[in-house]
């Protein structure tokens, strides 16, 4: 199935580390695809997103399940229950800290905890809307169309909205952290 390969990525990219010494992320795949195959019939019925938009939001579900089960199963005030909104707000700013180094040199290390600490803060500073296309787009890897659909609005609209968040983060970083446009790495 071509959309386990990014169902994979997409649940690495949002697994935070603690449940990730838990829990693989071929399995929360696994079951979400069980999930799925014993949904299709409602989705086939409502048919109001592309597959790949409806098997994500499935394969979050299950994460968020998989959180509660594992790094939540102590007993707790309904009050301290995190929405889902939460959760992958937390869960986008936390893909930037796995992203940093892999192989490199100590101060390339350093200069990319820097990078990334940066992007961090732009991202926390960018509006909800920005922010989650930003990772829908770069770190989920969806296309524009998935994004649009998964957002709940036009291509079109998702397109802009891509292009004016890129230019905020480009403002942003150039003008409070020092950065110049050369240091853009694309």
């Amino acid at each position: 199935m071509i959309a386990r390969p990014r169902l994979i990525r997409l649940v690495k990219v949002r697994m935070s580390d603690q449940l990730a010494r838990r829990l693989d992320a071929d399995d929360v795949v696994q079951e979400t695809l069980v999930t799925a195959a014993k949904r299709f019939d409602e989705f086939k019925n409502s048919r109001s997103v592309p597959v790949f938009v409806w098997l994500r939001g499935l394969a979050i579900e299950r994460l968020i399940e998989a959180n509660r089960y594992h790094l939540r199963a102590a007993k707790r005030a309904a009050s301290q229950d995190v929405s889902k909104q939460d959760w992958l707000n937390q869960s986008s700013l936390d893909l930037l800290e796995r992203w940093v180094s892999q192989g490199k040199s100590p101060s390339q290390v350093v200069a990319d905890r820097q990078r990334s600490e940066d992007l961090n803060q732009v991202l926390q500073e960018l509006p909800e809307n920005y922010r989650e296309v930003i990772v829908l787009r770069f770190f989920e890897s969806l296309t524009i169309a998935e994004t649009a659909a998964a957002i709940g609005i036009t291509i079109p609209n998702a397109k802009v909205l891509q292009f004016r968040a890129l230019k905020r983060m480009e403002k942003l970083m150039t003008a409070s952290r020092g950065w110049k446009s050369a240091d853009r790495k694309v």
